[in-house]
């Protein structure tokens, strides 16, 4: 027999206090003054042998009452033979160590909590193992590689007392599995452990019957967490001088309304200071209205401060902002008055327009928007690198001429997956609906009007579309077939009407609202939809073709430093490659700091450096959730299952390695035989007198 906690053993001396009594207590004498005693001496003799034997059996009762009770709380018991005749085990510990195990619990941050009971774990298991027959896999969300194997005790403790917060965050079903990796060349016994908070936004694993796993939750105090969950503008475009709008969602984790005020910083500088007021549960969208004065790249955060969990309370952003949109009008003449009369009065534009037969087809990635505008036969040459251009994320629209090669254009048409034409249609039909939800109209109108003007168009091309689910209708007739739509192709956008400018084909040139919607096209070129990424194990970047470096060649280095002054040291290389006009990267440094970096392209053969981006990185939001499962919905989820549920204290988890790893418990037996034995005292005392 052997006892989980030896140390309570030292209680046994409180034997010595119903000795004590019983000694001198039980020996003192009263005299009684009788007349004549001579005939009760008989009775006296007899009851004083009752008395004695009375006074033993308390004695006894008293002793073993104590002894068992203090055996129950050194909690003994008998290893199994299986248990006995098992050698070797190999044990992974997994240590939750996200930033919501930042919180409080009993006085201890739950992270060191955690490290606690993963080293008492090992203690517990190596408690008697000389041999080092037990094997340990530590296991964070940083998924290093010194935690993908099996080691020793003492290395095992140094691991648990290196683990630190992380961005870092897992699924409990991907940190099961490698768990479960650890073991697949061990032949010996194998248990997993799992120390966490459980958090609700994440989803359990489902159980595998060959494995003993326990499930150890810490849960907090209740505390308040209020955060900022994300950042987009109002318009996917920004331009310099103008105003801006930028939108910021605030969530509030807590059972209280609470107030408070953040700061806008733009360029390292406070440009706004705002207030919210978000009630308990929920969350609250605030504007921010701006002016960019800088071309470039800009930069800033939204900052606001709460405690204790603070990681979550700064976002920075990164967008860029061009100069001049490139607009190159491609078309059968030299004078394009119709595109021209659009553009030449608008500062940010810088708008060209060339004849079909010039049309210089290396320069065509330096544009932003081409307008390919009433061409009536489209060379082969223009309708490859009009597609090679949208691969890369070029933006066109497409006017097609009244008298149209419909051979030509259904070769454009059909490699850039929007279909093909039919034939045309000359009879007179007016535009009937307007989707108000498509971007390139959906601002336009401050109060939308009953009656808008639409276009009229006498004649018009019957198109036939290859997925009807990637077009999107701005304009279309009573029958819902389209009149101006776009379409995605890979990182581009095609913009198409099937009735051309020409008077004698439709007003839709002369139409109010023609202006402003080829006018929010070109600006929609600018593309800055990743105003920040999110930093996991594997952070991945996207660089927009217009905003990286146009010498870029795949064989350069790229690098990623902080531009914080103070991190300026901190440089890694990623792993990159190019997908049509963009630089992708993957980043796999685990403990990056939330911030602005920049990306730097070192030339090849030792050439110059040139920063071909500035990207804001922020940690991931769903360890800002402070919502957990309680033990109960952990035991249902995981009912009929090898699962063990345990609470996040010591004896708990104590109890539990026991029970997997030597046996059988005897404290409860111990607990009713001292029960027994002071009910007998009491009968012996009370009831026997």
């Amino acid at each position: 027999m052997s006892f989980l906690y030896p140390n309570f053993l030292w209680a046994l001396l409180f034997i010595a206090v119903p000795i004590i009594i019983h000694l001198f207590y039980f020996r003192r004498y009263k005299k009684v003054l009788f007349s004549n005693v001579s005939f009760l001496n008989e009775i006296k003799d007899e009851r004083a042998t009752k008395n004695k034997l009375k006074h033993l059996l308390v004695l006894l009762s008293r002793i073993l009452a104590i002894i068992f009770l203090v055996l129950a709380f050194a909690q003994p018991y008998f290893a199994t033979k299986t248990n006995k005749q098992s050698i070797h085990k190999n044990i992974s510990i997994y240590i939750d160590n996200s930033f919501s195990m930042n919180a409080e619990t009993d006085g201890l941050l739950m992270l060191d909590k955690a490290k606690d009971l993963g080293q008492n774990i090992i203690n517990t298991y190596a408690e008697n193992d000389a041999s080092d027959a037990y094997k340990y896999q530590i296991l964070t969300n940083d998924f290093e590689g010194k935690h993908q194997r099996l080691v020793g005790k003492t290395e095992a403790l140094a691991l648990i007392k290196e683990i630190k917060t992380s961005p870092s965050w897992q699924s409990y079903s991907s940190i099961y599995d490698r768990q479960k990796a650890v073991f697949k060349n061990a032949n010996e016994d194998n248990e997993i452990y799992q120390v966490s908070d459980y958090q609700r936004n994440n989803t359990l694993f489902d159980a595998d019957t060959n494995f003993t796993t326990s499930l150890v939750q810490l849960s907090s105090v209740e505390i308040r967490n209020i955060y900022i969950d994300s950042i987009w503008f109002q318009n996917s475009f920004q331009l310099k001088d103008a105003s801006n709008q930028l939108l910021v969602r605030f969530v509030n984790e807590s059972s209280e309304d609470v107030s408070g005020n953040y700061q806008f910083v733009l360029a390292n500088e406070v440009k706004a200071v705002g207030t919210y007021t978000i009630p308990k549960n929920s969350s609250f969208i605030d504007t921010v209205t701006f002016k960019i004065s800088d071309l470039a790249w800009n930069t800033g955060k939204i900052q606001l401060s709460d405690y204790p969990i603070t990681f979550d309370d700064t976002y920075f952003f990164s967008f860029y902002v061009e100069e001049k949109v490139n607009v190159l009008s491609i078309s059968e003449t030299e004078n394009d008055a119709i595109f021209n009369a659009v553009f030449k009065s608008i500062e940010n534009i810088s708008f060209e327009n060339v004849v079909y037969t010039k049309v210089d087809y290396n320069q065509l990635q330096n544009q932003l928007f081409i307008i390919l505008n009433g061409i009536k036969t489209i060379p082969t040459g223009l309708a490859e690198s009009l597609k090679k251009y949208v691969e890369n994320g070029g933006n066109i629209f497409i006017v097609p001429n009244e008298d149209a090669s419909l051979v030509s254009y259904n070769t454009l048409l059909s490699g850039l997956n929007v279909g093909t034409f039919a034939g045309q249609n000359i009879e007179q039909r007016s535009v009937s609906n307007l989707n108000l939800n498509h971007y390139v109209v959906n601002d336009l109108f401050i109060n939308t009007p009953k009656d808008i003007q639409l276009p009229v168009s006498k004649k018009q091309y019957i198109l036939k579309t290859k997925n009807s689910s990637n077009e999107q209708q701005i304009m279309s007739f009573r029958n819902n077939e389209a009149f101006l739509a776009s379409y995605s192709f890979n990182n581009g956008n095609i913009y198409l009407t099937t009735s051309a400018l020409a008077a004698s084909s439709s007003d839709l040139a002369s139409n109010a609202l023609f202006a402003p919607m080829v006018y929010k096209m070109a600006v929609m070129s600018v593309n800055n939809n990743n105003l920040s990424f999110e930093i996991n194990a594997n952070t991945k970047v996207v660089i927009n073709k217009n905003l990286a470096s146009k010498n870029f060649q795949l064989e350069d280095i790229i690098k990623v430093k902080n531009a914080d002054k103070n991190l300026a040291d901190l440089e890694f290389i990623p792993q990159k490659n190019r997908f049509g006009g963009a630089l992708n990267l993957s980043i796999y440094q685990n403990n990056l700091d939330a911030g602005i970096y920049k990306v730097i392209n070192q030339k090849q053969n030792g050439g110059e450096q040139e920063e071909i981006a500035q990207i804001a990185l922020n940690y991931n939001r769903k360890e800002s959730v402070l919502k957990y499962f309680n033990l109960k919905e952990l035991e249902n989820h995981f009912d009929g299952t090898n699962v063990n549920v345990i609470s996040g204290n010591l004896s708990s988890v104590k109890e539990n390695i026991v029970n997997i790893k030597d046996g059988n418990h005897l404290w409860k037996w111990f607990i009713i035989f001292s029960l027994l034995f002071l009910a007998f005292e009491i009968i012996l005392l009370r009831i026997l007198k």
